[in-house]
């Protein structure tokens, strides 16, 4: 600490100073405690002073509620929203520099004065700063000032300094901001409701998924890669320049987000880099900008296509994993590409740029921007700023255990307790291994430990003090995962295996993004609010640590702010403030109220004219509580009524119950199509029915009927494509797995990069309608190794399969004889072209073939971009084309006749 001599009326009590990296820092001068000294006075006035008369209202916002004198240019320009949150009046407004929303929990004899200020309160009329300065001036305390807002300012702050807790010092003094959550998390605390969506989505059945981006993100983990592979940047860029008319926006940013994950194999061979960049643009699809969580397809495209590639370039320097890069290192980068771009583009890369800092933020941990690209002006970027509530989260855990997917369920449930509880990464959630927790019991009762180890796949953590311990201690949260873990070792599953694995790989995790969507979905519905997602859940923990933290006492051995910056895996506790601690209101108006008490001049007249009672009466009060008469009065003053004209925060909100998300109303019966696929294996290498039965948490009879009805359909319709070869009881000795050859189901070849668009599609919740029509038309059109197109109305329903689950058109291909330009041929190209261009938007690449009788006429032909860049070959191959389109066809058979055979 240092000090200082100067001119009084020019020394501040308190020096702040601020590094480049966001860190303050702060020393007191030598006149600290005379200007604490006489800010006491100003309290003094404050309490004392008429409630109408002009100029209260601004005075008690400084001296009693906490407002930064620099704060009143704010309030008398911008909105304001007065209102009650749990019986305490609450004074909302925007702050500009740096943007977030600031509020105070108002002191009473504050909302007296409101009440009493109702002609001042118009945005229009409102001369607090005028009227404050006439206070000033007319007092004793500032009559020889020349400026009296700024001695108010340093006066202000050096009671702050010695009355406040370090990291509420910084906020109520403007040099670092905490973010408010908005109004309508409050409301929802209120009301125990969701909020009623005003905002209904655009035409899409959806759920609001971020899945493409958290399996993008997957692959990250996994690229083994050194350098960003541009072309793989490009053919992002080529997806979204495929055009369908008359596609609503929400269907067009799915379709891209669902190609982005088609690029999956070519991202491991890149560098985790290129991957963290396809990521982003899912994020924008699925989750929109800064400005809108839901952009015009048009806005995205603009963003995309705008700073994709030059981020590209730009990034090829830092480390291979975002976890490892700075803020301080993007800034620079940001105002060179901003600099550089052409003046017509040059605000789109402005506004592209920090929807990728927040795609960084949210989901690596990044500190939020700290400056403009377009100048020197110090604004930082938002902070996305809220909170999810007990009865949500227990709603949602509540709403998981009825899933009829019971594995995703639980594995749903774990989820919500481990990350509504600790301060725990998305990733390092679902990396965890069953080794990872340990169940321990101490002189604190029974909890769990959850270690955050680097042994995380690549051994990617934020940084050393990622490595750490979590303990969880809620008793409901330790039973699920108690619950989890038992069931885990109960299947067989090693102590390295994922917790939440598949049950027929250790290696794999079950249903990642289908899981959390499924989580996501739960948290939206429950709360209302589309912003709200697992990453939430994060906020949620470390506000509540450090709201706990600010209302004990501190101790002179140890930070809690330091304890929860460790468990929170940040190097710094700067970060833990800036961008995590929400909940600050209630522990600034305790550390307000407890030197206004403790501190008051005022004598116990005083007090007892604030209270309208006679001197006497405030007496014998204080000897019979043993409170003093400023604990006694304040105490008092706080248990009055509140206006009845003073809305609650839920007031401009419409409000519903929560309904589980129609994911699961969707997949009520259990499965999806993703989720059979493994069972199939299995019965193709055949495993018993119980074995299959027990992973799949399904009784053994049921399966066994499943596999005896696909067995039998099969079979049927293996007579109707090769009537010669399985006429009669031709079939009737062949099990499963000639079945699956015959039909040249090719289940090895199902997860070539070609089908990973339509993996990912069917993960998800698809319509069975939809399904059951699109095994028709394949049924229909299969003949043998070949998808049959001779009737180019049968393969309709397929090919709108295809386009919904994000396959590009340029991929497929219909080889068509070429029937000596006979008419029957010529209608027939015809009547392709028509079909094709109605689902696709675009004609089809026809290919002429030679005359064959082993051939259909014409047939669909499915290729990777490696295989169609050679297509000028006259390789036909039609098994190793389609092979694993017969072998997804046959698994989403197999799908509906067990969600049929369970109802």
């Amino acid at each position: 600490m240092s000090f200082s001599r100067s001119t009084p009326e020019l020394t501040p009590g308190v020096l702040f100073s601020r590094s480049d990296d966001g860190a303050v820092t702060w020393s007191v001068s030598i006149d600290s405690q005379k200007r604490v000294r006489r800010f006491l006075q100003l309290q003094a006035i404050a309490i004392t002073r008429d409630h109408h008369a002009p100029g209260t209202l601004p005075l008690r916002l400084i001296c009693l509620d906490g407002v930064h004198p620099k704060a009143l240019k704010e309030l008398e320009s911008s909105p304001l929203a007065h209102y009650s949150i749990d019986g305490r009046a609450a004074l909302e407004w925007e702050a500009v520099d740096p943007p977030h929303l600031e509020r105070r929990y108002l002191s009473p004899l504050t909302v007296m004065a409101w009440s009493g200020s109702v002609s001042s309160l118009d945005a229009a009329t409102r001369r607090w700063s005028s009227d404050l300065i006439q206070i000033l001036r007319s007092s004793h305390v500032f009559a020889d000032k020349s400026d009296p807002i700024k001695e108010l300012t340093l006066d202000f702050e050096s009671w702050c300094n010695q009355h406040f807790p370090a990291s509420l010092v910084a906020h109520a003094c403007r040099v670092f901001c905490l973010s408010a959550i908005p109004r309508e998390a409050w409301a929802r605390k209120q009301t125990g409701m969701t909020i009623k969506d005003q905002d209904p989505d655009d035409g899409v059945d959806t759920v609001y998924e971020c899945g493409a981006t958290s399996s993008l993100l997957d692959v990250a983990e996994d690229a083994a890669g050194s350098t960003i592979n541009m072309a793989v940047l490009n053919m992002t860029l080529d997806i979204m320049r495929e055009e369908r008319q008359n596609e609503i926006d929400g269907l067009t940013k799915r379709r891209w987000a669902h190609g982005f994950t088609g690029l999956g194999a070519r991202l491991l061979s890149a560098d985790p880099r290129t991957a963290v960049l396809v990521a982003w643009a899912a994020h924008i699809c699925e989750n929109g900008t800064t400005q809108t969580p839901n952009p015009a397809a048009s806005t995205v495209s603009r963003y995309i296509a705008c700073a994709l590639l030059k981020l590209g370039r730009a990034i090829s320097d830092l480390p291979d994993s975002p976890f490892n890069w700075r803020t301080e290192q993007l800034q620079p980068l940001y105002a060179t590409l901003v600099a550089e771009e052409a003046p017509s583009n040059r605000a789109v890369m402005s506004a592209a740029l920090p929807s990728f800092h927040q795609f960084l933020t949210e989901w690596f941990d990044l500190e939020p921007l700290a400056q403009s690209f377009l100048g020197n002006a110090r604004t930082e970027s938002r902070v996305q700023a809220n909170v999810i509530w007990p009865h949500e989260i227990q709603w949602c855990m509540s709403t998981a255990s009825q899933c009829a997917d019971a594995r995703m369920g639980l594995y749903s449930q774990a989820i919500l307790a481990i990350a509504g509880n600790t301060p725990v990464r998305r990733m390092e959630l679902m990396r965890l291994r069953i080794r990872n927790v340990k169940f321990v019991t101490g002189n604190d009762g029974r909890g769990a430990e959850i270690e955050i180890a680097r042994d995380a796949r690549r051994g990617r953590l934020k940084s050393i003090d990622s490595q750490r311990r979590l303990s969880l201690r809620e008793p409901v949260a330790l039973a699920v995962v108690q619950k989890l873990v038992d069931f885990r070792r109960s299947e067989g599953a090693p102590d390295s295996a994922f917790l939440f694995g598949d049950p027929g790989d250790d290696a794999q995790r079950y249903r990642p993004s289908s899981s959390e969507n499924y989580v996501n979905a739960l948290l939206k519905c429950a709360t209302g609010q589309r912003s709200i997602r697992l990453h939430t859940l994060r906020h949620t923990a470390i506000s509540n640590a450090v709201y706990l933290s600010w209302l004990s006492s501190p101790t002179a051995d140890v930070s809690p702010l330091e304890m929860i910056a460790a468990m929170a895996g940040h190097a710094s506790p700067a970060t833990t403030l800036r961008s995590y601690s929400h909940l600050y209101e209630e522990p600034l108006r305790k550390w307000l109220d407890d030197p206004i008490c403790e501190k008051s001049q005022l004598t116990t007249t005083e007090w007892a004219n604030i209270l309208g009672i006679r001197p006497n009466t405030l007496a014998q009060r204080v000897r019979r509580t043993g409170l003093s008469a400023a604990h006694l009065c304040w105490r008092t003053l706080e248990d009055t009524q509140l206006p009845a004209t003073l809305p609650t925060s839920s007031d401009p909100f419409q409000w519903t119950t929560p309904t589980a998300p129609r994911a699961s109303q969707a997949a009520q019966q259990g499965l999806v199509v993703g989720s059979v696929v493994w069972a199939i294996e299995q019965m193709r290498d055949g495993a018993s029915d119980a074995a299959i039965a027990q992973r799949m948490l399904l009784p053994t009879d049921v399966l066994t009927r499943w596999r005896e009805r696909l067995e039998s359909d099969f079979r049927r319709w293996l007579g109707l494509q090769f009537p010669r070869k399985f006429s009669g009881n031709k079939a009737e000795a062949l099990r499963l797995p000639a079945l699956l050859v015959s039909l040249g189901a090719r289940l090895e070849r199902m997860w070539q990069p070609k089908y990973q668009t339509i993996a990912y599609y069917l993960q998800g919740s698809a319509d069975d309608r939809m399904l059951e029509h699109a095994v028709e038309s394949w049924r229909r059109c299969a003949v043998g190794i070949y998808l049959s197109l001779a009737a180019a109305a049968r393969a309709r329903d397929l090919l709108e399969l295809l386009r919904k689950a994000g396959v590009m058109s340029s991929s497929l291909r219909i080889c068509l004889q070429k029937g000596e330009g006979s008419a029957r041929t010529s209608a027939l190209e015809f009547d392709l072209r028509s079909v094709f261009t109605q689902v696709f938007d675009v004609p089809p690449v026809i290919h002429r073939r030679g005359n064959r009788d082993d051939r259909p006429v014409a047939y669909l032909l499915w290729s990777s971009a490696e295989t169609h860049a050679t297509s000028g070959s006259t390789k036909d191959g039609a098994a190793d084309e389609i092979g694993g389109l017969q072998a997804w066809m046959v698994c989403i058979h197999a799908y509906l006749i067990l969600k049929e055979s369970m109802t």
